[in-house]
């Protein structure tokens, strides 16, 4: 399991802001002092028109864990940390309790060392399908969407790395996400959504691209990324519209089954089976198959209208979605992605693998 980024709510009193300002000398706007004690957080603090406060604080898991592979039991040195700081920032740690799980980023990184080869990649995902559900593709850098936001904190460089619907809906609303980086480059694919957002991008090139240090362990990285927000996370505690409902706080998400399932939900159905190929090896495998000669000659066709178009090409040409889906299950018992590599791609392999097999069942 991996896990980038966490974001915590946690409902606060005007006794824990003046114990705040006594302490530390410090406004609620200069909140995120504490940083300085904890590399791996950021903190801000909401006044609500009515009056009630409430502290955001964003966690990079693997800073905190010092390591990019977690298990369900890493849950407990999270929790301890957060409690540790709730109660270095107001005298104690019963907050913690009511705690809201405002958004959770789960991650996949894949080792794909040929800088080529992860630009290749990206370049055959602009092909995906343009809409999934209610997520609509979107690449290259779009600046000032804030449909982009990202979290992102200030990375020690020299570190080691192995309640109430309505009232929580009412939280959320005027709770914003102003204080966050957007940050997008060239070199990511989006799959967006107010729900849920999937995102492929080079980590290394994204380094790069803010010219900071690339860590080790995010050198060759193509990394995909789920955030998972707050309204799916509101859609899913609501046992009235949704029948595996799962309560806002972080223990309940912090589990290798659920990184499982977002991966497996979310991304192997935009992401297809398969290795990509050029058309001359695909055809290869496919004439030395036993499908019907008729039958091989429609897989030919059928690879070669999403080659000159993308993966809705086939239904805008008029296939139904059952002729479609009987492509795709047959493409993929003879190991095939739908999306070919260009044969005119300088450099290019005739093969190259799927970094996503894992997640496929």
């Amino acid at each position: 399991m991996q896990i980038h980024t966490i974001n915590l709510i946690f409902p606060i009193g005007e006794e824990d802001v003046i114990y705040l300002k006594s302490r530390y000398s410090i406004e609620i706007n200069e909140v995120n002092q504490f940083q300085s004690d904890y590399k791996f957080a950021t903190f801000s603090i909401y006044k609500h028109p009515t009056g009630r406060y409430y502290l955001s604080m964003i966690i990079d898991c693997i800073l905190l864990l010092k390591k990019i592979h977690m298990m369900d039991s890493d849950y407990f040195t999270i929790e301890q940390s957060v409690k540790l700081i709730l109660s270095d920032m107001f005298g104690h740690e019963d907050h913690f309790k009511f705690h809201i799980l405002k958004r959770i980023d789960y991650k996949f990184d894949a080792y794909i060392p040929d800088k080529e080869n992860r630009k290749l990649l990206l370049n055959l995902y602009r092909k995906l399908t343009k809409s999934f559900r209610f997520q609509k593709l979107k690449d290259g850098i779009v600046k000032n969407d804030k449909e982009f936001n990202v979290y992102e904190l200030n990375k020690d460089e020299t570190g080691k790395i192995e309640g109430d619907d309505d009232i929580l809906d009412e939280i959320f609303d005027y709770i914003d996400d102003d204080n966050e980086e957007s940050k997008t480059y060239e070199t990511t694919i989006y799959h967006v959504s107010k729900s849920v957002r999937l995102i492929a991008y080079d980590k290394e090139e994204e380094r790069n691209a803010k010219k900071e240090l690339t860590l080790p362990y995010e050198e060759g990285i193509l990394r995909y990324e789920i955030a998972v927000m707050q309204k799916h996370i509101n859609y899913r505690r609501n046992r009235r519209i949704c029948k595996n409902s799962v309560k806002p706080n972080l223990k309940n998400y912090f589990k290798e089954k659920m990184w499982q399932e977002y991966f497996s939900s979310y991304l192997s159905p935009i992401y297809l089976n398969g290795d990509f190929y050029k058309i001359s090896k695909a055809k290869s495998i496919i004439n030395n198959s036993s499908e019907r000669p008729s039958m091989k000659r429609k897989l030919i066709e059928f690879l070669t209208m999403i080659s000159r178009g993308n993966i809705d090409t086939p239904a805008k040409k008029g296939l139904n979605s059952k002729t479609i889906k009987s492509r795709y299950n047959k493409l993929e018992t003879l190991g095939i992605n739908p999306i070919l590599i260009p044969q005119n791609c300088k450099g290019a392999p005739l093969r190259l693998e799927n970094p996503l097999k894992i997640f496929y069942k």
